[in-house]
């Protein structure tokens, strides 16, 4: 079944904690025409078995997608011999009213409209401001059937103010499944600045729970004939809002203990350790540091490291380069992203109060990281006795981790007073030759 997003305007409650229409100032509403356009732009020559529209809001809201709109993609689809179309409806929609109108717009057409039950606690649907209760949905289910529709429930695993995850779960189920012809059960997650939830996760009064946990809560659910799971469909980097920009363009500025454990940086390594995924090529890791320009790519310091690393060849592609700094582990992918590309760490300003406590912060950091991160090999380049070295030693005894020390020390003790050190020819010779050596072992023990 073919997804197609058709955001336009905004959802007529827009209040739920986990939307990102929550907090969102400014959403544009787009013109019929362009709304045509788009659909056709998507749908483009799919002619499978149906459609499945989400457009942040209610579909068959005449301020979102005016019923000329509506009817232009109902003919499309019988058109290309489409027999069934998903949509989303808030259940302030669901009258005979707007029922009777979908029905004769959408006559020979499969139709399933899809609800957010969430959690079947009437408390908590007040608390995440869903702007319903259950017996509202079940209301709603049942004159959605009366009309002919299908019913689909959206399930929300680990809300806030649930106080047994898995207990709410189960009685969520049974619910929805007295009513729903289908069932999405999703993992719970906060990526954008404009959902309310994701400043829960910012103060530590909210966080995700990880693909494993996830699993273990709906596995006696994976076979069901009427359920669907998704388990990391959702789970999406952080973004952050020029707002939230904006208000932290201070804070993480300077080397200071906030700038050091700033919630920003926080949730990114929560990110990182917990949900984000190594990319299948890289197999081994390679610890460096950062630079004061940003992204560390356009540093001189960086692009010299990576003509190097280039000298590799095919195997340069293999080498995962991963940036310690004081918002802790940043792989090479997401150093383009906010707030690794805005903050600023004056190393002449580190008294040895925020060395200890940047020590102690990047060793727990990197611990979380290397735990669930497997390498076939992990290089270190990072100069003897800086704390980011200190913390990486603390963190790979910890785990119990072997590693490599890809940087001479006997070439560093010749040239670590010289201005740019760091990136000695001679040096980053050196590094090259030993990775290339190790990397040639690993594969010779193979052979």
């Amino acid at each position: 079944m073919k997804t197609i997003i058709l955001e336009s305007g905004r959802c007529a409650w827009g209040k739920c904690i986990f939307c990102v229409m929550s907090k969102k100032k400014q959403v544009r509403i787009k013109s019929k025409d362009e709304l045509k356009q788009e659909f056709l732009k998507k749908l483009r020559d799919y002619k499978g078995e149906g459609v499945k529209i989400f457009n942040s809001g209610t579909f068959i809201d005449d301020q979102q997608i005016p019923r000329e709109v509506r009817q232009f993609i109902f003919e499309e689809l019988r058109k290309r011999g489409i027999k069934k179309i998903v949509i989303e409806v808030w259940p302030g929609f669901i009258t005979h009213e707007k029922l009777s109108e979908l029905k004769e717009d959408a006559k020979d057409l499969e139709v399933h409209i899809a609800m957010g039950l969430e959690s079947a606690n009437d408390e908590v649907l007040n608390k995440i401001k869903k702007g319903t209760t259950l017996k509202k949905w079940e209301e709603s289910a049942k004159l959605i059937k009366r009309y002919g529709f299908k019913v689909r429930a959206y399930v929300m695993v680990n809300l806030p103010y649930v106080k047994d995850i898995k207990q709410d779960f189960e009685q969520t189920m049974k619910f929805a499944l007295q009513y729903a012809d289908s069932i999405a059960v999703m993992n719970t997650f906060a990526y954008s600045s404009y959902a309310e939830l994701f400043d829960m996760w910012l103060k530590g009064e909210w966080k995700p729970i990880t693909i494993e946990e996830f699993k273990e809560i709906v596995k006696n659910y994976q076979n069901h004939p009427k359920v669907e799971i998704y388990e990391q469909d959702y789970i999406i980097y952080p973004h952050f809002s020029e707002e939230y920009k904006e208000k932290a363009k201070h804070e993480i500025k300077g080397a200071t203990i906030q700038n050091l454990t700033h919630p920003y940086y926080e949730v990114w390594q929560d990110f990182i350790s917990r949900f984000y995924k190594l990319p299948a090529i890289k197999k081994y890791a390679l610890f460096m540091h950062c630079s004061y320009r940003k992204p560390y790519s356009r540093s001189q310091t960086h692009r010299k490291i990576i003509s190097y690393l280039q000298k590799l060849g095919k195997k340069y592609a293999e080498i995962h380069q991963l940036i310690i700094s004081n918002p802790g582990v940043v792989p090479r992918e997401f150093e383009d992203k906010y707030p690794f590309n805005a903050y600023d760490w004056p190393e002449y300003e580190e008294t040895e109060e925020i060395k200890k406590a940047y020590v102690e912060v990047n060793a727990k950091r990197i611990e979380n990281y290397l735990r669930n991160h497997q390498y076939e090999k992990i290089f270190v380049y990072l100069k003897p006795g800086s704390e980011s070295l200190k913390a990486f030693e603390i963190a790979a005894k910890k785990l119990r981790l072997n590693w490599i020390n890809v940087l001479d020390e006997g070439r560093w003790k010749d040239i670590k007073e010289e201005k740019q050190a760091y990136v000695d020819d001679i040096l980053l010779e050196k590094m090259i030759e030993k990775i290339r050596k190790e990397i040639e072992k690993k594969e010779e023990n193979f052979i």
